[in-house]
């Protein structure tokens, strides 16, 4: 790459001619410019048939205006066509209008906007050329509703009719209570349906609801609660009209039961009123009559009778005798139930007038009514309507006085109601109000209850049938009971639910007597009701004698004394019956026990603790092999008293195990012996563990672990290194292996340490041995032995600044500064030391930045200076063309020419004058040409220069500046002081340093004289170049010449 490449230095070093273009140029004023393409931004429903389109700026007409520009769709759209019929407006809002359909209310349409362009010509954003908005609709609208006929009732059949105002998309749907109407019959805006009404439609005003929608979607409603009134299929008879009818049902029984001798006899009152019931009484019946009649019946009863009688009797019943005695009893029976389903008239508000006037302040309403109250004074409301009565009279009327509570009976009631308090500011053309009466009265079913328990009387023969009573609103005495069944109606305790008594009465009217109680067992009523057991236990019906039981909670038969019960069994815990336990925790502690000695018990409960004296006994303490005994032995121990300690001490070499009795603790102290005691002291000799172990790197040759007996020796055993690796040491210093432990009296546990030794750089070269580089950021090539883990890297020899950094075989490094020789020292290391510190060196060239080829003209002109001072020599004017070249991208530093002056030494290049004396190291420096024509290249005694010579190298001077006393190096600074050959000499040099072919050949006398260029630097030859053309002045010549592409050198100045 570097082959034939020329370094041309140039850095300020010299005075540079250079070549302007000549150019002119004027702004144009300030105008806006616009590119971005309109919106359609928004659209808006105004009507049925109407939209409103919004642009983000102004449209360009007349496509805005155009109706086929837009489409709609969606839903919302209902039925308008796709296109407007027309369009409106502009340039930023348009109206759209069609002249038929309609869109659908509150459903999404969108608009889309085609081919239009804002003011400027700027196409419509094709992703935003729609909006979307609601449709506005016009919902149908239903009216004339009428139902006939208005009032029914359950299995009735009515006709429901109204009309539609535009046309359908199918039939509407008619809902009464939330039950379909069927069987619609007309077309377009009347329709009629009818409806049976159901025993589950609620009695009162129905809700009727009509749905259904129009061709776009639109969905119309219409709800009624004031066309259809249901009513009960059967009305009851009216209170008045029962006196009579009962009277004629009673007439009519009568003659059917003359024969049978059955008389009905009426109460003092009308025999069904609002009050109460009538009373059924069996005269001379089979079980109340008396006299020949009780004497012809009783014995002939259903029950007791038999023979003729019994069949007369049997046969001549009500229930089932035949004709007309049948038909009496049935009508009895009919004028009974249906004198208790009686019920009381409704109030009845008729003739309600209401009329409009001014008062004093406002206006007000006067409204007059009739009222019928036969239960008593009635609470007033009343309700508005605003459609006449059609929308059900939703409305409160709440400002009103006048007859509103507790209002009795009669005609031209009077209300005043403000109306502006409740609906200001409205206009009510078809008003219409519903005044309505409640007397809040409700029938209650009283019974007789003449002992006040709450209790109405049942029927004598007929259990839990109460037939006399009366319906009332309150209770009227004796007519006070709302519950039946009471069996006895003279006592006040007697009644269904009472507590049962041990008295021989059915007190709770359940038909049995005492059925609460055991004269069994309970002792309250032992045998018969009253009869106590003073023991309290009933057994068999008779009384029990009890016994004494002591409580024993240790279950040892014994109890303790203070704590009994009597009963006529054990009872736990009372289940003994001797006493006298003195610790009825303890079940061997008792009246009955044998006393323990030396126990610190009372055992036998006498009053006095280990009483028996007789508690000597002897203690014998014995050594086993390996030990001895420390202490007395034998111990003599009376009366349960405590020996002295003895100690089981081992022999050197031995531990104690333990006493043969199972005792572990060498010193012992024994007392309160109940027997004679031997024991024996255990011992077995120590015992150790030798333990080898291998650390990293290595393994253990040998036996590990091994058990030593005391005193004793092991076995040997070698640490063996793994290869690259060699025994360091043991863990506890040992230096000895094999090794093998002697004289045992411990646990050894040991590990052998392996070492590796230090890594070893085995070869080192930067970018793989380059001579030069043209990057500064190069590849540390290297090798090393015995697993390195980091390396080091610095331009300093002492790796002064350089840190450690993780091993690579290639790590990456950056030079800094502008030096041309490039030294890097490197080191690695690992767990075991650091490698020595190995080195190269490369050359880091400098940059250059390319120069195209280029013709320029050279020559005097006949203008200017040239005129006045240029010569006849340099004419004529011709054209010099330069072939393509680098140039130094910076100027020449101290630190390069330090650099190339270092290798120039070195090679004997550098003099001290221009005869050729070798440079001392000191003043000037000359180089070139022979013996008598050596160049000035350097004023190295200048104090301008800013190189010196120290140490036997070139170096870069050190400078004083800002902030004072700042030093600051050269070593970055342009060179000075060198001259025009000195430029030269740097550019040959360092062609040669970097392996390049010289452009000159600085032997010569003339070296820098034009005859010396032609050597082998490729130029061509001298007859096929222009003579003199290329020359200054002719004949004079400066570095300079011609190459071949492919074949650039360092040096060429022209």
């Amino acid at each position: 790459m570097r082959y034939g490449f020329f370094y041309l230095m140039v850095a300020g070093l010299f005075v540079s001619l250079g070549a302007y273009a000549v150019t002119h140029s004027s702004p144009s004023a300030i105008t806006p410019l616009e590119t971005v393409s309109p919106t359609l931004q928004s659209v808006t429903a105004t009507g049925d048939k109407n939209l409103s389109a919004t642009f983000s700026e102004p449209m360009l007409a007349p496509g805005v205006t155009a109706p086929s520009t837009y489409a709609v769709s969606g839903l919302g759209a209902g039925t308008l066509l796709s296109s407007p019929t027309g369009a409106s407006g502009g340039p930023v809002t348009v109206t759209l209008d069609w002249v038929s359909g309609e869109m659908r209310t509150g459903v999404s349409l969108t608009l889309t906007a085609s081919g239009v362009r804002d003011a400027l010509g700027n196409p419509i954003n094709p992703v935003a050329n729609s909006a979307s908005c609601n449709g506005l609709g016009t919902a149908p609208v239903f009216s004339d509703l009428t139902v006939m006929p208005p009032e029914a009732a359950a299995g009735d059949t009515v006709t429901i009719s109204f009309n539609a105002s535009e046309t359908l998309q199918a039939d509407p749907e008619v809902m009464v209570n939330g039950h379909p109407a069927t069987a619609p019959y007309g077309k377009a805006e009347g329709y009629s349906y009818e409806y049976e009404v159901s025993e589950e439609d609620p009695l009162g005003m129905a809700q009727i609801e009509i749905s259904g929608a129009d061709l776009a979607g639109n969905l119309g409603m219409l709800s009624n609660n004031s066309a259809l009134e249901i009513n009960k299929d059967v009305e009851g008879l009216p209170l008045p009209g029962w006196p009579w009818a009962a009277l004629l049902l009673l007439a009519v029984g009568m003659v059917f039961l003359a024969r049978r001798r059955f008389i009905v006899e009426a109460p003092s009152q009308a025999l069904c009123n609002a009050a109460r019931m009538p009373r059924l009484h069996w005269r001379r019946s089979p079980f109340e009559g008396g006299g020949a009649q009780r004497r012809g019946m009783y014995p002939q009863s259903p029950f007791e009778g038999g023979g003729a009688q019994h069949r007369g009797m049997y046969s001549q019943s009500p229930f089932e005798g035949g004709g007309a005695k049948r038909r009496g009893m049935y009508l009895l029976l009919a004028l009974f139930f249906a004198c208790s389903s009686a019920f009381a008239d409704d109030p009845k508000v008729s003739n309600v007038v209401l009329t409009q006037s001014p008062n004093a302040a406002s206006t007000q309403v006067d409204i007059y009514y009739d009222l019928v109250a036969p239960n008593g004074p009635c609470a007033i409301t009343v309700t508005l309507s605003k459609d006449g009565g059609a929308d059900g009279y939703p409305y409160p009327v709440t400002s009103v006085t006048g007859d509103l509570a507790n209002v009795t009976a009669g005609t031209g009631k009077h209300l005043v109601w403000d109306i502006r308090a409740d609906y200001p500011e409205e206009d009510l053309n078809n008003a219409r109000v519903l005044v309505t009466a409640d007397d809040g009265a409700e029938l209650v079913q009283y019974y007789r209850d003449e002992d006040n328990d709450g209790w109405g009387r049942e029927y004598s023969y007929l259990s839990g049938i109460c037939w006399d009573f009366v319906w009332a609103v309150t209770p009227v005495y004796p007519y006070t009971a709302t519950l039946c069944g009471d069996c006895d109606d003279s006592a006040p305790d007697r009644y269904p639910g009472a507590p049962e008594l041990c008295n021989a009465i059915d007190d709770d009217c359940d038909g049995l007597t005492d059925e609460d109680f055991d004269r069994q067992t309970d002792p309250m009523n032992c045998g018969s009701c009253g009869n106590v057991c003073p023991s309290g236990v009933c057994q068999g019906g008779s009384c029990v004698p009890l016994d004494v039981y002591y409580r024993d909670d240790d279950n040892d038969t014994w109890g303790q004394d203070g704590d009994s019960m009597w009963a006529v069994g054990p009872v736990a815990p009372y289940t003994t019956m001797q006493g006298g336990d003195c610790d009825d925790t303890d079940p061997n502690i008792n009246p009955g026990a044998t006393e323990v000695c030396c126990n610190g018990k009372d055992d036998n409960c006498d009053g006095t603790t280990d009483e028996e004296q007789a508690c000597t006994f002897t203690a014998t303490y014995l050594a086993g092999a390996g030990g001895s005994i420390s202490g007395t032995t034998p111990q003599d121990l009376y009366n349960c008293e405590t020996g002295t300690e003895v100690t089981a001490v081992p022999d050197t070499g031995y531990h104690f195990v333990d006493w043969s009795d199972g005792v572990l603790t060498a010193s012992r102290t024994d007392g309160a012996l109940l027997a004679d005691l031997t024991v024996t002291a255990n011992f077995a000799p120590n015992t150790y563990t030798l333990t080898y172990l291998a650390g990293a790197n290595g393994s253990i040759s040998g036996t590990t672990p091994q058990t030593v007996n005391h005193g004793a020796s092991g076995t040997a055993v070698t640490a063996v290194p793994n290869g690259g690796y060699v025994f360091g040491e043991w863990s506890d210093g040992s230096l000895q292996n094999p090794r093998t432990d002697t004289n045992v009296t411990a646990n050894i546990t040991v590990t052998a340490i392996f070492a590796s030794t230090p890594p070893m750089v085995t070869s080192f070269a930067i970018n793989s041995g380059d001579a030069s580089t043209v990057n500064p950021l190069v590849t540390l090539n290297n090798t090393c032995t015995n697993s390195p883990t980091e390396y080091m890297a610095s331009e300093s020899s002492s790796f002064a600044g350089a840190s450690w950094q993780p091993y690579s075989t290639a790590p990456s490094f950056t030079f800094t500064g502008s030096a041309i020789t490039r030294t890097v020292y490197f080191k690695a290391r690992n767990g075991f030391g650091e490698s020595a510190t190995v080195s190269d060196t490369i050359y880091l060239e400098p940059a250059t930045v390319s120069v195209a080829s280029g013709i320029f003209t050279m020559g005097r002109t006949a203008s200017g200076d040239d005129a006045t001072y240029g010569g006849t020599n340099e004419d004529p004017q011709h054209q010099v063309g330069l072939a393509p070249y680098q140039l130094g991208k910076y100027e020449v530093t101290n630190q390069q020419y330090c650099d190339v002056l270092n290798w120039a030494r070195a090679q004997g290049y550098l003099f001290s004058d221009a005869t050729g004396t070798p440079w001392p190291g000191a003043g000037n420096i000359y180089a070139g040409g022979t013996a008598t024509s050596r160049y000035l290249i350097v004023s190295f005694t200048s104090t301008d220069c800013n190189i010196q010579y120290t140490g036997g190298v070139f170096v870069p001077k050190t400078r004083t500046g800002l902030p004072t006393g700042t030093n600051y190096s050269m070593a970055e600074h342009p060179m000075v002081r060198v001259s025009w050959y000195g430029s030269v000499a740097f550019s040959n040099w360092l062609s040669l340093m970097l392996g390049l072919p010289p452009c000159y050949d600085m032997t010569n006398a003339n070296w820098l004289d034009g005859l010396s260029l032609y050597i082998t630097c490729g130029l061509v030859q001298r007859d096929q170049c222009e003579p003199k053309r290329e020359r200054y002045d002719g004949e004079q010549s400066e570095p300079g010449g011609c190459v071949r592409p492919e074949r650039q050198r360092v040096g060429v100045v022209s």
